[in-house]
C-alpha cells in the first residue's frame, strides 16, 4: 500500500504493477473525503486511468467538456489529454480509481472502443460498480504473464460494460422530467424514497406524474424502482461475491428473507440458485428476469 501527498486521510492506494504483456494495472485505490485534482489547472497523465465517484458531487473539465459529476459517474482519463475534475469549495467526494496502461488499452483507444470525446459516463448503479471496480483493489497482484494479461482483458471488458450501460441510458432516456425521474428512481437504492417526493422533485402533480411515467416507461414508478432493485441484485450476484444478506442491505430490502422472496417471485430461483446457475453456465447468458 502506498500513499500520495495531498490525499485525503481516507485514501488507500495499492501498487499493483505485475507481469503482463497486453496491459496491466499500475495502481488501484479508494479515496473517501477527497476533492479530486488538488490544483485548479488542467493536468495530463502518461497512463490511462478511471475514477468512479460513489458519493459527493463535482465537475469534469477539459478543452471541450464541462460536465457535472454525481454518484454513479465514471471518468475515463487518456494519456496526454489535459483535464481537471474535482469538487467545489469545501465539498468532498468518495471515489474508486485505477491507473493502467499497455498495448491492449492503446488498441481500444485507437479503434474507438474507448473515446476521448466521451470521457464521462453516468447513471451507473453505485452498489454494482463499486463492487466490480473494488475487486481489482482487493485481489492479489498477478504473478505470471498469463495472469496479468487476463486481468487486463477483464478490466477492458468491465470498461466496455460500463460505457455501454451508460450509453444505453443516454439513448433510452430523454431530457427533462422523465430523465430526472429515472435518475431518482435508480439512485440510492438503500434509502427509501416516496413516490410523491419524486413527483415534487420533477415539478409535477403526483397523479399526473404517475400516469405520465407509466405511459412512458411501461410500468408505474414504484414498480420501475422495484424492478431496477432486483436487476441490480442479479448483477451483484453474478459479478461479485457479496452475500445475499449484504446485497439485501445495500439495496434497501428489509432483510435477507425479503430479498429472497422477491427475487424468487421475479426469476423463479432463489439468489443462491441464480448465482449457482451463473457459475455452471460459465460465459452463457444470464437467465432472463421476468417482467
Amino acid at each position: 500500500m502506498v500513499y500520495r501527498p495531498g490525499m485525503a486521510p481516507g485514501a488507500e492506494v495499492v501498487s499493483r504493477r505485475g507481469v503482463a504483456r497486453l496491459g496491466h494495472i499500475r495502481l488501484a485505490g479508494r479515496i473517501e473525503g477527497g476533492t479530486g485534482i488538488p490544483s485548479p489547472a488542467p493536468r495530463s497523465y502518461p497512463s490511462y486511468a478511471l475514477t468512479y465517484v460513489t458519493a459527493g458531487a463535482g465537475r469534469y473539465r477539459d478543452a471541450t467538456h464541462d460536465i457535472p459529476v454525481v454518484p454513479g459517474t465514471l471518468i475515463l482519463v487518456f494519456p496526454g489529454l489535459p483535464h481537471w475534475y474535482g469538487t467545489a469549495g469545501d465539498a468532498t467526494w468518495d471515489e474508486t480509481f485505477l491507473v493502467f496502461d499497455g498495448p491492449l488499452f492503446e488498441l481500444a483507444h485507437r479503434s474507438g472502443v474507448v473515446d476521448p470525446a466521451q470521457p464521462v459516463h453516468t447513471a451507473l448503479p453505485v452498489a454494482l460498480w463499486q463492487a466490480r471496480l473494488g475487486a481489482f483493489r482487493r485481489r492479489p497482484r498477478a504473478s505470471s504473464p498469463g495472469g496479468g494479461d487476463s486481468e487486463g482483458l477483464e478490466l477492458l471488458g468491465l470498461i466496455v460494460d460500463a460505457t455501454s450501460a451508460a450509453g444505453r441510458t443516454r439513448e433510452g432516456v430523454q431530457a427533462g422530467w422523465f430523465a430526472r425521474s429515472v435518475e431518482l428512481l435508480e439512485g440510492d437504492l438503500e434509502t427509501h424514497i416516496g413516490m410523491p417526493e419524486v413527483a415534487r422533485a420533477v415539478g409535477m402533480p403526483y397523479e399526473t406524474w404517475r400516469r405520465a411515467f407509466r405511459a412512458r416507461a411501461g410500468a408505474g414508478p414504484q414498480q420501475y424502482r422495484n424492478r431496477h432493485r432486483l436487476d441490480t441484485a442479479a448483477e451483484l450476484l453474478e459479478h461479485t461475491s457479496m452475500s445475499t444478506r449484504d446485497i439485501a442491505a445495500v439495496l434497501g430490502f428489509s432483510d435477507e428473507r425479503h430479498l429472497i422472496r422477491r427475487f424468487r417471485a421475479r426469476t423463479g430461483m432463489t439468489p443462491r440458485q441464480f448465482r449457482d446457475s451463473r457459475h455452471l453456465r460459465g460465459a452463457g447468458r444470464r437467465p432472463s428476469l421476468r417482467r
